[in-house]
């Protein structure tokens, strides 16, 4: 039986108010103007079989290629009592130069996720309407519901009557069935965000116009929390082409509440409202401009004169001085993201475990935060997210692994030791130069270190393309600052810890045991009752802290800053893919 707790465990909806919330933002209504989202969906209909393996061809399928009427203007009254207004644009800096808009084979790169991300929608979306800083708050947007019929069998209906943007290829067509096949499958296969979800798929059934069936190789519990992943847009076969590739900006048509308007390499892109958007009545925004600034200082005083409307930064003494200027809005929320170190674990001196235990005692986690991040981060425990129900605080653990969880270098000179290395040894650091905290980070670890014995004799940047390829091909030694996004706990940790369930290259570095196995193993067969489910992830947490399979590192606060002007912005985090979720409802009072 799927109990609900498990149900809004596996899809992430749900939400969880996170206690350590910075304060929400000032003088923020409520929208009133969005119209009811689409309900009910018949079941009956002819079935056609699609095999998993082929690729969906670019013709638009039959029945759903009626175009959408002109365009309308979009409608510029003050909602009703004086709620959000209609018009204007918000401009913000993107903090790295963009370097391709497609992103279906460079999905991890932020820049380009966070231009793109505002042209799509996926089956689920953050919701909008949750409270700052809550965790999962998912809603649905172009799915309407799911259930897995058997073990093996899993049913997705989407909402009828959605389409895509009004524009070539697409031409206002509606989103039925085999779009989502096409998702699943040939974008899937292809892409960074699923590419286990493919692979688990015997074939694929569009039921009836809105309804589809996957019927998969084993059973794979964490199926749902796959397919409603934050990269999962919903591509347009005829857009992407039969060899799924984006070119340009102009060929991204989704189904998102923005479509692309303008982009000037290197300097800016535009974006502007859909006129047509699904959700009657949203958005509210005419435009959005992100303006290539990589420079932080650059934005920060952009942001002081007034020319951005929000602004984001990795450095925190940036975003505490201007959290500090008069009349600002400010969310500050934890990260959905853990930033542990990763090593090559079947290489020495990493291949120790005792190594690795003196890796962990060697960090003083209370310095980080207090240095680094200026009082403004959690220490946590890896690898579940210390807000879920089933994450384990440091007295939670056996005595003999607490010892793991704490500041101690004698004893990490003593296991260094044992180990083999009573010298120490040599190694390098790692990061994504795009995100500088990351690199001061690691200036503070190469002191650590040194008092242990372990000698960094290099730091050293990589640009976000080239940080994604060698991790997928698990080409770093050293150690490696790495970020894990965290969705619910089944989601999280089979996509990053999982050999057998997914293409674990974000964070493990080659970490396998029976152990680990076997836990998966249950996890991801038949839907398991809570409790076992909790004892599950109990044994994981165990494992990882005897293991120290990744280095814990604290979760920093990020801040969502934004002019007085800026309203109605819903802030969980700004690394977020799907970005324009935050602007879900924004608007600005002219």
């Amino acid at each position: 039986m799927v109990t609900r707790r498990r149900l809004l465990a596996l899809a992430g909806i749900g939400v969880l108010v996170l206690a350590a919330c910075g304060p929400a933002a000032t003088g923020t209504p409520t929208p009133t103007q969005p119209g009811p989202r689409a309900t009910a969906v018949p079941t009956t209909a002819a079935a056609t079989t699609v095999a998993a393996t082929a690729t969906p061809r670019v013709p638009p399928p039959s029945g759903g290629a009626t175009p959408q009427p002109s365009p309308t203007p979009a409608p510029t009254a003050v909602a009703a009592g004086g709620g959000p207004k209609y018009g204007g644009s918000i401009t913000y800096g993107l903090r790295t130069t963009p370097q391709f808009w497609d992103i279906i084979g460079h999905g991890a790169a932020v820049a380009e996720q966070m231009r793109v991300g505002f042209i799509y929608n996926r089956l689920m979306e953050r919701n909008s309407g949750a409270p700052a800083c809550a965790l999962y708050p998912l809603t649905w947007a172009l799915g309407e519901s799911f259930r897995w019929i058997d073990d093996k069998t899993f049913e997705i209906k989407i909402k009828p009557g959605i389409r895509f943007q009004n524009r070539p290829p697409a031409n206002g067509r509606e989103v039925v069935a085999s779009d989502i096949i096409f998702n699943l499958t040939g974008v899937a296969e292809k892409g960074v965000a699923i590419p286990d979800v493919p692979k688990a798929i015997e074939r694929t059934e569009a039921v009836d116009k809105y309804t589809v069936r996957l019927y998969l190789k084993q059973p794979f519990a964490v199926l749902p929390g796959r397919v409603v992943h934050d990269r999962v847009h919903i591509f347009n076969p005829e857009a992407v082409g039969e060899d799924l590739k984006i070119d340009r900006g102009e060929d991204n048509v989704g189904t998102g509440p923005f479509m692309f308007k303008q982009d000037v390499p290197g300097v800016k892109a535009v974006l502007e409202r859909n006129p047509d958007y699904w959700d009657k009545g949203l958005p509210y925004l005419d435009e959005i401009q992100m303006n290539v600034m990589p420079d932080e200082s650059t934005r920060a005083a952009a942001f002081r004169s007034g020319k951005l409307d929000m602004f984001f930064a990795e450095s925190m003494a940036s975003m505490t001085a201007l959290a500090k200027l008069p009349g600002v809005s400010v969310d500050k929320c934890p990260e959905i993201r853990q930033f542990p170190l990763a090593m090559p674990i079947n290489t020495p001196p990493f291949d120790d475990v005792r190594v690795r235990q003196a890796l962990a005692m060697a960090i003083d986690q209370k310095k980080v935060i207090d240095l680094i991040y200026l009082g403004n981060a959690l220490d946590a425990y890896l690898p579940v997210y210390p807000f879920n129900t089933s994450y384990m605080k440091k007295e939670d653990y056996p005595k003999e692994l607490q010892q793991f969880l704490e500041y101690n270098p004698q004893k990490a000179k003593e296991m260094l030791a044992e180990a083999g290395y009573p010298n120490g040894f040599d190694t390098v650091y790692n990061y994504q130069s795009g995100r500088p905290y990351e690199r001061e980070v690691g200036e503070l670890l190469v002191d650590m270190l040194q008092q242990v014995g372990i000698r960094v004799k290099k730091v050293q940047g990589w640009d976000a393309v080239q940080f994604g390829d060698r991790r997928r091909e698990m080409k770093f030694e050293g150690i490696t600052h790495i970020v894990v996004g965290l969705e619910p706990p089944l989601e999280q940790l089979t996509r990053h810890y999982s050999f057998k369930q997914g293409l674990p290259y974000w964070s493990l570095f080659g970490f396998r045991s029976d152990k680990l196995d076997d836990i998966f193993d249950k996890l991801t067969g038949r839907v398991l009752p809570d409790a076992e489910v909790d004892r599950q992830l109990k044994d994981l947490q165990i494992l990882f802290a005897r293991e120290q399979i990744n280095i814990r590192m604290p979760i920093r606060m990020d801040f969502n800053i934004r002019q007085p002007r800026v309203k109605n912005v819903y802030y969980k985090t700004f690394y977020t893919y799907n970005v324009w979720e935050w602007m879900y409802k924004a608007y600005v009072d002219k």
